[in-house]
């Protein structure tokens, strides 16, 4: 596993497109506001990252040598991070107490994640400096895609399950 890195290649849409399988990376900005990709990174549906693939540790357009990390190695990360094994499988805010602050930019870790929001399916952001969730590339039989999440008001790591037509934060890990 790696530090996650952000995409080279990626073509920012309007808040009210629908992106589809064109080939193209297309990626949300916090606000609308593109300059916002260079300051607080892209926000991407779930289906759009892996390339609409559907493919656990797919690559989609993680960059050559990288993919989108599936729960089982978000689970190992956590633990190399010092997350008791009785937490890793439990969902919610409550997880590994000091992990997700060692998670946040300028932690112990390098992973360097920072606070930048997301976007609800119904075209509204929220949430930047005070949250951001990461699309896992593990989905469910139902739909739903594991997640991770860091926020301001918990030193713990979010695991969850989401519909993925949200659109969230990626950091790919390296094969």
């Amino acid at each position: 596993m790696g530090h996650g890195t952000e995409f080279s290649i990626r073509h920012f849409v309007n808040n009210l497109v629908t992106p589809h399988d064109n080939g193209l990376c297309e990626v949300f900005a916090y606000g609308n506001a593109e300059e916002n990709i260079a300051n607080y990174g892209g926000l991407y549906l779930w289906d759009e990252i892996l390339d609409y693939t559907d493919k656990e540790k797919g690559q989609g357009f993680c960059p050559e040598g990288w993919h989108l990390p599936s729960d089982e190695e978000w689970k190992e990360l956590e633990s190399f991070m010092g997350m008791k094994a009785e937490e890793l499988d439990t969902t919610g805010w409550g997880r590994g107490e000091h992990i997700g602050t060692n998670l946040k930019r300028n932690g112990m870790s390098g992973f360097e994640a920072g606070l930048y929001g997301f976007r609800y399916p119904y075209r509204v952001f929220s949430d930047i400096g005070n949250e951001t969730r990461f699309w896992t590339s593990t989905a469910e039989e139902d739909g739903s895609v594991w997640v991770r999440g860091l926020a301001v008001w918990s030193a713990g790591v979010f695991r969850g399950r989401v519909r993925n037509n949200y659109a969230y934060s990626v950091r790919c890990f390296k094969n």
